[in-house]
């Protein structure tokens, strides 16, 4: 199995193009992901300055460019953010618009930056993107059932237009395309989490297993309900046709010598209530007594998980709702989690009332 570096780069360069060029400097050509998070003004600044990361990115890597993808996402203790998977002990393989990993144990896709016309609704957007996704996993051999972690960045996540929320049409897409396969391993772990700008933009990791040696466990958690089993109370939507969010609380890919975790999006939500009226520092420390207990050893022994000693955290991404946050957040993290490294980003959560959202990932080897 195909062993996984995650890292986290960040810039204060004043100047944007000498801010993207100092975070990919030295990068190489076993990158096979790069999640870029910017501030934009408006639209057409965001497309701008993607147009200027695919030059520097182009120039920096010629023929082998990993995946990537621009999230507008402002950075809240640096100009520009980013995120880097580097892989080894697998052979990759570079095709158009993503990357094939293969082991002797599993072949794994990493697909960045699928999106649609930022000018239809974000419902066709969405078709869209999960249209490209299917055209991916039709040539490789993979379904939908086959992805373990993907990242769902949806602008103005909570707006509504012609009476529909941008998160529930997203979400109706999402049913409707993963409603045909068989969820033996459990949905993905993932995040929904709103942008500024750009539309819908979709990153994921799929796994097909060569190999009985690699395992691969959804993971529930048993302060929260599963969000795909959330009742329509917590929806927002056409009653007769809203469906919830498809992914598990957190996902296990595992071999004999390790263990990896995909913590999913999450935030202060006891069963399946938010905790409202209560202060942002009693939010995050509740998000991450939520974190800390999808990778305690009860839960993962519960999710017939093998372990051989303790997860850890190893990288967080911290999205806040409101910009004045983040003093309060930076402090809590670092106090309780400083070791760990992690992204601070603006970023608007799928309900109005809470105001922070953290994911991770977690392993052993």
């Amino acid at each position: 199995m195909q062993t996984i570096e995650y890292t986290i780069r960040k810039s204060s360069e004043g100047d944007f193009k000498e801010a993207i060029c100092q975070v990919v400097s030295g990068l190489v050509y076993n990158c096979v992901r790069l999640c870029f998070f910017i501030d934009a003004n408006c639209s057409s600044d965001y497309s701008t300055k993607k147009d200027i990361i695919q030059s520097v990115i182009c120039d920096q890597f010629s023929g082998n460019i990993p995946t990537w993808s621009v999230i507008s996402q402002k950075p809240l203790d640096c100009s520009v953010t980013l995120e880097v998977q580097s892989v080894s002990d697998c052979v990759i393989t570079h095709k158009s618009g993503y990357i094939v990993l293969e082991s002797e144990l599993a072949k794994e896709l990493i697909i960045s930056g699928v999106c649609g016309d930022v000018n239809d609704s974000i419902l066709s957007q969405s078709e869209s993107a999960f249209k490209q996704i299917e055209s991916i996993f039709n040539c490789e051999g993979f379904t939908f059932s086959n992805v373990v972690r993907q990242w769902n960045y949806i602008e103005r996540i909570v707006a509504v237009e012609d009476g529909h929320q941008h998160y529930q049409s997203f979400n109706d897409v999402r049913s409707e395309h993963y409603c045909a396969q068989s969820w033996m391993d459990g949905y993905p772990a993932a995040t929904g989490i709103g942008t500024q700008f750009g539309g819908i933009v979709i990153d994921l990791d799929a796994v097909v297993v060569k190999d009985n040696e690699v395992q691969i466990r959804k993971i529930d958690n048993d302060l929260q309900v599963a969000a795909h089993a959330y009742s329509k109370g917590v929806l927002i939507g056409d009653e007769s046709c809203k469906t919830t969010p498809k992914f598990e609380r957190a996902k296990s890919v595992s071999t004999l010598n390790e263990n990896k975790v995909y913590i999913s999006g999450t935030a202060a939500i006891i069963g399946e209530e938010s905790l409202v009226g209560v202060s942002f520092d009693r939010q995050i420390k509740a998000t991450m007594v939520n974190v800390e207990n999808l990778i305690c050893e009860r839960t993962l022994k519960n999710s017939d998980i093998r372990v051989s000693q303790p997860l850890k955290l190893n990288m967080l991404r911290v999205y806040l709702k409101h910009e004045y946050d983040i003093d309060g957040a930076v402090e809590y993290m670092q106090e309780s989690y400083g070791e760990i490294p992690a992204s601070y980003l603006l970023g608007d959560v799928c309900r109005d009332e809470l105001l922070v959202e953290i994911e991770g990932i977690a392993y052993k080897k």
